[in-house]
Parts: structure tokens; sequence; C-alpha cells
């Protein structure tokens, strides 16, 4: 078989590898039985993993890790290696990691996780440091904290919220006489003691605060994580052992962070010995109170430094001891760490991941390409790319409402695929919506949702795109320097808009030994760059300021972006610097040109170039709210094929000489709203030949026929016909309904068109179409127009559409627009050039 063909064929029926791995929400009272079939539901559906999550909702007698819960997840682990699937476990319950529901700090109270708080006193007069000391020990003795002082520091304060740090003096904790102070100045008291963070538990009582809550163990601390690992990691192994390796292939760690949740804001993050740790790493005692107050320009790059230092730290304690179990016992470890653009800690994952949760990327809104968030899918992609590892992960869909729909769920995937995503973590299958669980973090986005009859073709689009995304590499030539918590957004957004691709390259990479510079390039695992970004958010070391300047003597090309700010570092001399978007762009295009030149010009256009077994393939994906058409071109010596990822529809686009280009062919390219499409772009003379993609001026509508004498069958109360075409929340009685009504009519054909469309026009949510009790085909997103041909015939027809509105209106209680609005008519088309 032709490798193009024998790719084709991978593509349009993708291994069960590139499945969906949804979190599949335990949170009521679990029985064998309907575990397994909720599984072979999943199965039926094209789902063929899943994470077992335990959640809120749990009766009391079913506690987490107990023997009746690991009989549980035996039941499902057990189905799922029966059908091939596979399972990741997940280490809490619920989150964040590091509690074992609480279990942890049972076993060692001083297992808890601490934090540290400021203590201020005037010292208007002599002092005796005893008192004051004797004062202190009063006040955090009677919090029941277990609190100690780690610093006494005397300062100058300039106002309430900022000091002068050139005044800051540490004194011994034995205590001294305190010399007489000007006004204003003030003895400081830095206090390490329990913070009080907790989980969010699994049983109703225990969520955030509620009294139940778990509390959260000090992940900064290696001997309370290796009490974590005791109490899940080896409960887990000691179990399922002849699992691991083969159904169970992940352990998923779900945003572990110091302070846990619902800490007083007063604490920064902290362990013992801490502050003889930060000195041994160069992080000067007097510094701590620039944690709290403002002293000056150096304060946030102090904060800055301390927060590195700790996630230092939580790598040393956390990450690396788990990942070491995980490769010792055969699983991988994934999930992700608690912010979108730690691309450091993802060193530590086997499987990198991230979360777009809680609405933060959605379309239309300024974060899907501004602020940290939008740069989470890079961070796991780039992460992945360079460490030589397969897959990176999204946990996506979480807390966006029961409003979410399946043409905005697409859009959320198309985002994360066109930046590098390849394995997506559904958030989430609830075992059950039985109230109130229905109201945390909604949606379902499977089994109960209305969608779900109709999900197959979601996880199919899922395994295509992840099938492309996976074993292939990125040809961007740009490459974007980030900190190991920082990746500027504000070099990405205008990289995006221009579709000139990049990725992220963190300094600890670039300055390695792997990373080498080599005839103007520079060069790393697969990835190859002729230019280097950075801006402000990059600290220009001597030791960074030293291998720039050997990759522009290498050839080399580096800019710096610095939109917006008056002062700059001292920038090298050879470094060019550009000012604005516009400049940035040019000088981009300049060194590596456009991934793909799209004319004219589209900002809402994303597109990715990839290499998969030596073949260049092109992902284009339209994250605005109309149709794209331009024109691309393409050396003439290639053939091209257009994959259309959500129908598997393969056409061949039809190229034309390009003016002034004879080695160019010039091709045209349409994207509807919000659509996806693959370009392939081969020289495989034995590869099958697909039907031309012809332009829609092909095609002369010569009329149309508005269908009448509906009737509709579904509705919970009586309708009158007049108000079947109106949104349902503004009939009597349907205000609170989500479901699906049929509308069905019939109509007459004489002879049978070339081509026949049947436009819904405005349809809410999702409508799927029957003519004659066969489908053609189900539209999540307008245009609502079927292409109606093998189910006609001459002759009555009897036609059926389906309309199915959101669960909104009824967990929300709110009138969304709902229903068959219409108008529903027949175009008639035939061959030849259109009217217009």
């Amino acid at each position: 078989m032709s490798r193009i063909n024998q790719l084709r064929a991978e593509f349009l029926n993708p291994g069960r590898e590139y499945t969906p791995i949804p979190f599949w929400f335990w949170n009521d009272l679990l029985t064998p039985e309907e575990i397994i079939r909720q599984i072979a539901d999943f199965a039926e559906k094209g789902v063929l993993g899943f994470v077992i999550h335990p959640r809120i909702g749990l009766p009391p007698e079913l506690e987490f890790l107990s023997p009746r819960y690991l009989d549980l997840m035996e039941v499902a682990i057990k189905e799922a290696e029966r059908r091939g699937m596979v399972v990741f476990l997940y280490d809490e319950a619920m989150y964040p990691s590091g509690s074992a529901h609480g279990r942890v700090v049972a076993a060692n109270p001083e297992f808890a996780c601490r934090g540290i708080r400021v203590l201020e006193y005037p010292l208007a007069t002599v002092m005796d440091i005893s008192n004051v000391l004797e004062q202190i020990k009063m006040e955090i003795s009677g919090n029941g904290r277990g609190g100690r002082v780690v610093s006494l520091q005397v300062v100058k304060k300039r106002s309430a919220t900022a000091i002068e740090p050139s005044t800051l003096q540490v004194f011994d904790l034995l205590g001294a006489n305190v010399e007489q102070k000007l006004d204003n100045y003030y003895l400081l008291a830095l206090v390490e003691e329990a913070a009080g963070g907790t989980i969010r538990g699994i049983h109703f009582g225990e969520d955030d605060h509620e009294a139940g809550a778990p509390l959260y163990a000090d992940i900064l601390n290696p001997a309370a994580v290796q009490e974590f690992i005791n109490q899940v990691y080896e409960t887990y192994y000691e179990r399922f052992k002849q699992y691991f390796g083969r159904t169970i292939r992940a352990i998923f760690t779900d945003e572990p962070k110091p302070l846990g949740r619902n800490s007083p804001s007063i604490y920064r993050p902290w362990t013992k010995d801490f502050l003889s740790y930060l000195k041994a790493n160069g992080f000067a005692e007097e510094k701590l109170p620039l944690l709290w107050y403002d002293g000056g320009p150096e304060t946030s790059a102090i904060r800055q430094e301390f927060a590195r230092l700790v996630n230092q730290r939580l790598a040393e304690a956390y990450y690396q001891p788990l990942a070491a179990w995980c490769a010792a016992h055969q699983v991988a470890l994934t999930g992700h760490p608690a912010e979108a653009d730690q691309i450091g800690l993802l060193d530590y994952f086997h499987i990198p991941g991230q979360d777009v949760v809680l609405n933060r990327i959605a379309p239309g809104q300024a974060g899907a390409l501004e602020g940290r968030e939008s740069t989470q899918a890079k961070c796991s992609a780039d992460a992945a790319r360079y460490r030589r590892k397969r897959r990176n992960a999204n946990e996506c869909f979480g807390g966006y409402g029961w409003r979410l729909t399946m043409a905005e769920m697409k859009w959320i995937l198309d985002w994360l695929f066109v930046r590098g995503v390849n394995l997506i973590i559904p958030h989430a299958f609830y075992y059950s919506l039985a109230p109130p669980r229905e109201r945390e973090r909604p949606p379902d986005v499977g089994p109960h949702n209305l969608w779900w009859p109709h999900y197959r073709l979601l996880a199919t689009y899922i395994k295509r795109l992840c099938w492309l995304l996976t074993g292939s590499v990125n040809q961007a030539r740009a490459a974007v320097l980030c900190a190991e918590d920082d990746l500027s957004w504000a070099i990405a957004k205008p990289l995006f808009q221009h579709q000139l691709e990049f990725n992220y390259l963190p300094v600890e990479l670039f300055l390695a030994d792997s990373c080498s510079v080599k005839h103007g390039w520079l060069e790393i695992e697969a990835q190859q760059y002729r230019l280097l970004i950075l801006d402000h958010t990059v600290a220009l070391t001597e030791v960074v300021r030293q291998k720039l300047a050997a990759f522009r003597e290498g050839g080399g090309h580096v800019l710096y972006y610095a939109a917006g700010r008056s002062a700059l570092p001292s920038v090298p001399a050879a470094m060019p610097v550009v000012r604005n978007e516009e400049e940035l762009v040019r000088a981009v295009q300049r060194v590596v040109g456009y991934t793909l030149k799209f004319t004219p010009h589209c900002p809402e256009l994303r597109v990715t170039h990839l290499q998969k077994e030596g073949v260049d393939f092109y992902l284009l994906v339209n994250e605005g709210e109309t149709a794209l058409s331009g024109t691309v071109e393409f050396d003439r010596a290639f053939r091209l094929e257009k994959w259309a990822p959500w129908t598997g529809k393969v056409t061949t686009p039809v190229g034309v000489p390009t003016e002034g280009k004879p080695e160019k062919k010039t091709y045209s390219i349409r994207l509807g709203r919000r659509e996806s499409l693959i370009l392939l772009a081969h020289q495989d003379r034995e590869a099958e030949v697909f039907a031309a993609d012809l332009p829609p001026e092909s095609w002369r509508e010569i009329g149309q026929q508005p269908l009448t004498g509906w009737r509709a069958e579904g509705f919970p109360v009586p309708v009158r016909p007049a108000d079947y075409f109106r949104s349902w929340p503004e009939i009597e009685g349907l205000k609170g309904f989500s479901g699906t009504v049929s509308y069905k009519t019939k109509f007459s054909l004489t002879t049978l068109p070339d081509r026949l469309l049947l436009d819904c026009g405005e349809v809410y949510d999702f409508i799927e179409v029957k003519i004659n009790g066969r489908s053609a085909g189900v539209r999540f997103w307008p245009p609502f127009t079927f292409e109606l041909g093998a189910e006609l015939r001459t002759g009555l027809n009897e036609l059926e559409l389906q309309v199915t509105n959101t669960l909104a209106c009824r967990y929300e209680k709110k009138p969304y627009r709902s229903g068959l609005l219409g108008p529903v008519v027949l175009r008639f088309l035939t061959k030849g050039e259109s009217d217009a």
C-alpha cells in the first residue's frame, strides 16, 4: 500500500491509543453492576479509557482506599482489561493532591501544610527584646497552629504596606536590647506555623470552607510526601500490581500547591528548616519581609526568586519522588501543576499536562490569546517535545457550566490541538447526577448529557487529531525564550494572529548541552530554530548573554520585544529591539517566513505545520465567528489533499498556476465558522486520487421550497402548531424544559434533483435529520444545512428533524434559546455558475 494511503487509513480509523480518557466522577453509592454498565456505554461511544476520580458525593461508608472502595476499583479495572481499555488512577480524594484525604496529617500532625506570616511591633522607644518575644510567643501559642519564630528583623516603614529595604537588620533570636530607633521603625517577627490549608473532600460536608474539609499536607517536606506515597501509591500497587503497565497506564496527580486550598492570604509557603534551604540557594534572610511589603523596584524580582525556590523545593520533595515511583512501577506520572505556565515543573511528568477549566478559554474571549492561561496548551506541548515525551494532556471543560455546547467543546479542542496537545482528558463523565451533584463543577460532558447518543462523532474527531499530533514534529523555526514559570503571551499573540509558528524554549534547556548551535541553527531534540525571541520575562544573566551571542555569531537571529516598556534591561547592542506588534511580525517574517501564507490576512486563523513519517501536514483552525476564504500556495510538484477531521471526508483541492511564479500553484481554501481542516502535501504518485473539492460557485440555486404541514412530538405539555417555531422557554409550561422534540412533515419530488440541500435555519442547540427513516447527519453548529442524497426517493418523502436543546434550561432554570426557529426550506441546485 502507498504510504500516503496508509496514513490516510490510519487517520480515518485511528488506533485505540488516541482515545479520550475522561475523568469518571465516582460521586454516589457505587455498585458493580452499574460500573460495568457504564463502562460498556463508554466503549460503545468510542471512549476506550477513563480516570477513576473519587468525587464529592460518595457516601461516608465508602471511604477512600477502604477495602470496599478498592474492591469497586478492581471491578472497573477488570472490566477495562477485558475490553482492552486503559485506566488512569487518581491519587487523591478530591484535590489538590498530596493529602490522601487527610490521612497524611492524621498519621503525623507535624505533616500539616506550613506557612510563614509576619507580625509587626512598633519600636518608638527602647525595648527589651525578651518582652517582645514573650508577647509574640503568647500571640502565636494561642491559635493552636504550632507556630515558632524563624526570623526577627527591624525595618523602617514608609507606609502601611511599604518599607525601606536598606534599613532591614536581622536580630539573633537569643535576644538583645534593641537600640532606640526613630519613629516608623518596627520589629518584624516572621512566624512559621500550620497554615490550615485543606482539600476538597469526597463526602458532603468536606468541601471548601466546610468543617469536614480534610487537612492538606506539607508537600515541601519529603517525609510528608513519602507518607503520601505510602498511603496512596503503595496501596494501589499492593492491590492492583498485576494491572500496572498493562491496563493501568498512568497515575494522575492534580495541581498540588504548598498551601493547599483556603489558607489565609497572610501566609507564604514554608516547611521545616526552609530558611536554611533558602540561604543555601542564595536567598538572603533580609529579603523575606519583601514577600509582604513593597520595597521598591527589586520587590518583584525578589518575590519571583522566592517563588522559583518554592517550585524548586516542590520538584525535589514532591514531583521527583512521584515520578521515580511511577517509573519504577511501569506507569506514567501525569496530571498538571497548579499554574498554567509552570513549564519547569512539567519536566517531571511522563505525560505533561494542563487544564482548561472555569471558562478561562472560550470563543470570543480575550483569554484565548492574552494572559497566563492563554499559554497553557503550548506549555504542555513544548514541555513534552524537548523531553522525548510522546504525549501531552489537557483536562478540559470542567466548570464551564451546563450552557456548554458541543460546538464550544469542539472550539476548545481545536484551540488545544493547533497548539500541540495530543491527549484529551474530558472533565468529566459523572457516575450520578442525583441532586445536588449536578451543581458540582458541571457539566457532565458524557453519558448524562443530551448529546451522548452522538458522542462517537466527538470521540472519533479527538482520535483523528490526536493521531496527527502524536509522533509528528512541528516545523516551527522560531522559539520564544521563557522562564520556568513565566511564558510570554505578549510575544505569542501576534505570532498566532499572523500564522508564524513558534515554540516556547525554557532558558534552562537553552543553556543545556543538549541545545547546540550548528551552522546558524539552534538544535534541541527534533527541533531546529533560526530565530530566538525574548522579552522582559527572561533574565539576561551573563550566561544567557553568552549563549545568545554564540547563536548570533554562528549565524542565528535574536529579537528583543519591548512593547510598552520605556525602561529596558541592558540589552546587548547587537540584539535588535522591536517595540510593537507590527515590527515584531515583520522581523519574524523576514527571518523564518510564514508557516502557511493565507491571503488575505486573517487574524483568526491558526496554523501548525507538522511532519509525520516524513510527510508534510498543515492543521488549519478558524478560531473566529465568521467563515474565512482565501488562497494558499504550494510547490506545483506537490499533490494536495484536504482532510476534514470531523466528517472524515477526503477531497483534492483544485490548484491553478500562480501568476508570476511558474513553480507554484494557488489553491482556494474556505474554513467555516470555527472549522478545522488538514492539508496534506505529498509527491506520492501511487496515492489514491480523490474527488475534486469544488468551490461553492460551481453550483447554481434554481429554486426553494418552504416546508409546511408540521407536527411535533416530545413536548412535555400540549403545544399549538403556531408555537412550534418559537423558542421553547417562551412557550407556556416549557421554561425549564431540556430534551429532544421531533418535528415531522412530508414533501414530494417528481424527479431527483442534481443536488438538494435542507436548510433548517436557526437551531438551538443541535439537530439530527432523518429522511425516510435514514439519518442524513447531525449538526451541532451553524449552518444547519444538510446534503440530502441517497435517502431521497421520487414521490413522497418523510422528513423528521430531531432537535435537542441544552441541559442549562433544566439545571440553571434560565430561559436559554431552545428549539427549531427555522425557517426550514429545501434548496434545489444544479451545476453551473451561480447567478450571484
